[in-house]
């Protein structure tokens, strides 16, 4: 075949290569020494199909462009002709592009926000710059490869399995799902998709207007699908939180991603999440920051840990200088209060404030992802803030690995530097001048900019996340992070306080021949070429060795005894343990050199207290601080593992129970926040009998239907059964009464009443089943089977003697007794006692005083009186 070689000097400028390649194509260069006509041959030769055209491209790098006729495998192909002799360089022919990142998702065009080219009469430029910056950075991973993390807060949730933002969303992969375990240990069960505040699950909804948040923060850039976010890759951790009626949902949706941030500081990344902003697009209209000092005061916490926070404000057109906002009024530093632009750099009918709005940002008629799939134009400061959430994360994914070690090392110092590159960096806007305290609308690019230009790869950055390991009697390590190409100076306090200086390119050192329960410091510089960093915090340890007392594990607890174990101290020849009761005031001793302890033959349903000291060869300190236990024999409603009472469901501000009345005793308990415990109520329940029980309500102001219900743990086993609810959603607004009735199966003994008031409809018996609760939750320990302190003769006579007694005492019984349980004066069980065939039973390990002794039979129950001296 004759190949026709055309040589053309080729001239252009390559800006980005691209990772698609043409078809056919490939590019061959043929060393100076070759005949390349013979090269070619062997080329064709190799080939499956025809090679239609060959053409020089550069004769001074005798690069060739060499064209097939038909489709080829060129990954086939290239490896085959590449064994030549004579060819030295072979590869694909790749497309280049302008470098300008526009995304190539199908609804682009539409997001004026994000590249205005006067579509739609708007005006040219009114944009946030992003395609500009996305030349820098299209976000995802800072320049430490730490995942960035937005923490989105909603009510109504986000649709994370949207085509457009699932691939984008936060997955918390330390937690496996739905296995019931706190896998992370980060205090939420099961979050694996987020967590929802109000269902306390990872179940998010699939909200619209958090859809809508979610897409202008990050929806997927350039997968040819839909609308593109600031960011085209971030991780969006979705929180469904805060209701309109309820501030305190606010305070826990934002503890979630505080907790996370707190646990990826702590251990250098390996656990938690880099959560670096929050986006708030709700708020409270004309709200006082003064009438909520904790929301407020979250943001200071949430800065601390280096996160900072974007709010929404109003969508009406008011000074929120005057007329006040939350949260965008709350006196943060951490905190961007943000008003919204149309499409032509106007503010378009939102909240401003010279004091406390501090940026506007595109938020009217702008294009986004919407639940199920979906796409449509929507408006409002909603969408403004996100707006600005998602630039904060695009400016972490910045290639600047200085800001991100001073970000780890001075989290919350980073927080207040972005915040000032962000409203620095604004484009100002003369119609925005005294509305805004920027007079601007965001500039990410520019924002990003100056970041970079302070970034300055030539500083020497201070090494950062300093961990001590290994730390023993006489050694230690040290270990920290820092930049490439680093060196770092290390000045080493001994605890004569004489300091050693070492040199060193290691990201670790270890010293060892240190004494024993001595203190060291420790600080660190980095060591550049020309220059050296400030030094890092010191850092203060204290050898192993000393003799303080260990800290005590407490373990398993029976009616009579009590197990705790302690990590040994070094040095430690033995341990002395001292123990009382609570209401002692003498200590017993004992001494031992292990570091388990059972105490024993210890009182039934008693409160003790315990400590212990290290006995040493060198030094002996005193006793710890004392501990707290207590032995078990109390009864169910002690220890029974009743569903708690979230009080943040619960909400007594306007409404609560001022009193209930059983068998004649009142109790009063009035606004308890919530919940009460009003513990022991003595007075007994027979079974088979009723007893009216009324109910009071009392009103901070007007007067509501209250809906009560009661629930009575009749079979004694810890929780309350369909079964076992008594009263069913009474009404009324004033004082009300029904019946009691004890059904002749219950149990006999002291067991759990709970009482539930809601002013909208019956509460549910653990007040996280049905929504919030407008009322009062209380419980109470109730008797069933006669009245402590009275004999109540259900069995046939029966007697105990002798009554007063000082050590001891015996049952005559004409039948065979099943248990015997002796009850204090407040109701509590402090003792069973164990049927015998003699009838005399020992309670020698009583305190004096009065007790009740109760007998259960075949028949039936007795209770009565016995004093002991």
């Amino acid at each position: 075949m004759k190949l026709l070689l055309l040589c053309l000097f080729f001239i252009g400028s390559f800006s980005v290569l691209a990772q698609n390649f043409v078809p056919n194509q490939i590019l061959i260069q043929i060393a100076s020494t070759a005949e390349t006509r013979e090269v070619f041959e062997k080329i064709n030769q190799k080939s499956e199909v025809p090679i239609t055209k060959i053409t020089c491209i550069s004769d001074i790098m005798n690069i060739y462009q060499v064209d097939y006729s038909a489709t080829v495998e060129l990954d086939k192909i290239i490896p085959q002709i590449n064994v030549i002799r004579g060819i030295i360089g072979i590869q694909k022919n790749h497309y280049i592009t302008e470098r300008v990142t526009i995304p190539n998702d199908i609804s682009f065009g539409n997001q004026w926000h994000l590249n205005n080219t006067g579509q739609s009469g708007g005006t040219v430029d009114a944009d946030i710059d992003a395609i500009e910056a996305w030349d820098i950075t299209t976000g995802g991973l800072t320049a430490h490869a730490d995942t960035i993390v937005v923490c989105i807060i909603e009510g109504s949730g986000v649709d994370i399995d949207h085509e457009d933002l699932k691939a984008n969303i936060w997955k918390n992969y330390a937690e496996t799902p739905n296995n019931g375990i706190d896998d992370d240990a980060n205090g939420y069960v099961d979050d694996f998709n987020g967590w929802n505040v109000q269902s306390s699950s990872d179940v998010i909804s699939a909200g619209s207007h958090g859809t809508r948040v979610a897409g202008m923060i990050g929806a997927v850039g350039n997968n040819s699908i839909g609308v593109s976010g600031v960011n085209h890759r971030v991780k969006m951790m979705v929180v469904e939180g805060q209701q309109a009626s309820n501030e305190a949902t606010v305070l826990a949706a934002y503890t979630y991603p505080l907790k996370m941030r707190k646990k990826y500081n702590n251990s250098n990344g390996n656990e938690g999440a880099f959560v670096v902003v929050t986006n708030a697009s709700w708020g409270v209209d004309n709200g006082d920051p003064a009438n909520s000092p904790l929301w407020c005061a979250m943001y200071d916490s949430l800065g601390n840990a280096g996160i900072i926070n974007v709010g929404a404000t109003t969508n009406s057109s008011v000074n929120v200088d005057v007329y006040g906002d939350l949260p965008t009024t709350c006196p943060s530093d951490y905190l961007i209060g943000v008003t919204m632009t149309n499409r032509n750099d106007q503010l378009a009918g939102s909240g401003y404030g010279p004091i406390n709005i501090d940026i506007a940002a595109p938020g009217q008629s702008v294009y986004l992802s919407n639940s199920g799939d979906t796409y449509n134009s929507t408006g409002g400061t909603s969408f403004a803030a996100p707006c600005v959430a998602g630039a904060i994360a695009l400016m972490y994914a910045a290639p600047c690995p200085n800001f991100i070690g001073f970000a780890k090392t001075y989290p919350d110092s980073a927080v207040l530097k972005v915040r000032a590159l962000v409203l620095e960096n604004a484009d100002l806007i003369a119609n925005l001048n005294g509305s805004v305290a920027t007079g601007g609308r965001l500039n990410v690019n520019e924002s990003i900019l100056a970041l970079m230009n302070e970034c300055d790869t030539n500083t020497c950055a201070t090494p950062y996340a300093i961990k001590v390991t290994d730390l023993s009697d006489t050694a230690v390590t040290f270990k920290w992070q820092g930049f490439e190409n680093d060196a770092y100076i290390i000045t080493f306090t001994r605890a004569d306080g004489s300091d050693t200086i070492i040199n060193t390119t290691s990201d670790s050192i270890h010293f060892n021949n240190l004494l024993p329960c001595s203190t060291y410091k420790f600080n660190i510089k980095g060591n550049c070429t020309s220059d050296t960093s400030s030094a890092s915090n010191t850092i203060t340890i204290q050898t192993d060795g000393c003799c303080y007392a260990p800290d005590l594990i407490l373990n398993d607890a029976t009616p009579n005894s009590f197990n705790f174990t302690w990590n040994t101290i070094l040095n430690a020849t033995k341990y002395v343990i001292r123990y009382k009761l609570a209401s002692a005031s003498i200590w017993n001793y004992d001494t031992l050199t292990g570091n388990n302890y059972l105490l024993q033959n210890l009182d039934t349903c008693s409160d003790y207290e315990l400590s212990i000291k290290s006995i040493c060869t060198d030094s002996t300190r005193d006793f710890s601080t004392n501990y707290s236990f207590s032995t078990l024999g109390c009864g169910i409603c002690f220890e029974g593992d009743y569903c708690s009472i979230n009080s943040i469901l619960v909400n007594s501000s306007f409404e609560w129970i001022e009193s209930i009345t059983l068998k004649g005793v009142t109790v009063n308990s009035g606004n308890n926040s919530g919940y009460y415990d009003g513990g022991v109520i003595t007075d007994g329940l027979l079974p088979d009998n009723f007893y009216t029980i009324s109910f009071e309500p009392g009103y901070a102001a007007g007067v509501f239907t209250e809906h009560y219900s009661l629930w009575l743990d009749l079979d004694q086993n810890g929780t309350f059964e369909s079964s076992e609810k008594l009263i069913d959603n009474l009404t009324g607004s004033g004082a009300v009464s029904a019946l009691l009735i004890i059904p002749n199966t219950s149990i006999h003994g002291i067991t759990k009443m709970r009482i539930a008031m809601n002013g909208v409809n019956a509460a549910s018996k653990c007040a996280d089943e049905g929504g919030n609760i407008y009322g009062e939750y209380e419980d109470y320990c109730i008797q069933i089977g006669g009245s402590v302190g009275v004999s109540d003769q259900v069995m046939p006579a029966i007697k105990i003697y002798p009554n007063p007694t000082n050590y001891r005492f015996s049952i005559a019984s004409p039948e065979k007794l099943t248990a015997i349980k002796v009850i204090n004066t407040s109701g509590q069980v402090v003792a069973n006692l164990k049927v015998n065939d003699s009838n005399l039973y020992d309670i020698s390990h009583l305190s004096a005083g009065s007790y009740y002794i109760q007998m259960i039979g075949v028949s039936g129950i007795s209770t009565q009186q016995l004093i002991k001296y």
